[in-house]
């Protein structure tokens, strides 16, 4: 267990600097508007995944309760609605903050 935590660890900061190093490479190739724009999305990528927190595995791990449990139909369609709900707000604050 400790030795998956100690090498997730590791590869995302493998990951992060091999980003880094790669940036005047990239530049370089591209051109600075190809590349902010690149950035932007990876920007918006990565602000809508921090927005997301969790509710997707969530979901699945809720409605795989309601299928064991046999739950009414109803309680499902509850279920998926109100985190429909919920993604519809963070959609709509995400573009608003676009």
């Amino acid at each position: 267990m400790t030795s998956s935590i100690i090498l997730n660890i590791f590869s995302k900061a493998w990951s992060s600097i091999i980003n880094i190093v790669f940036i005047p490479i990239y530049i370089k190739l591209l051109g600075t508007e190809s590349f902010g724009l690149i950035a932007f999305y990876g920007t918006l990528l990565g602000s809508l995944a921090l927005l997301d927190v969790g509710l997707s595995p969530t979901l699945s791990r809720e409605l795989v309760l309601h299928k064991a449990k046999n739950t009414s139909a109803k309680e499902t369609r509850d279920l998926i609605f109100t985190i429909e709900i919920i993604y519809w707000l963070l959609g709509a604050v995400g573009g608003l903050s676009i």
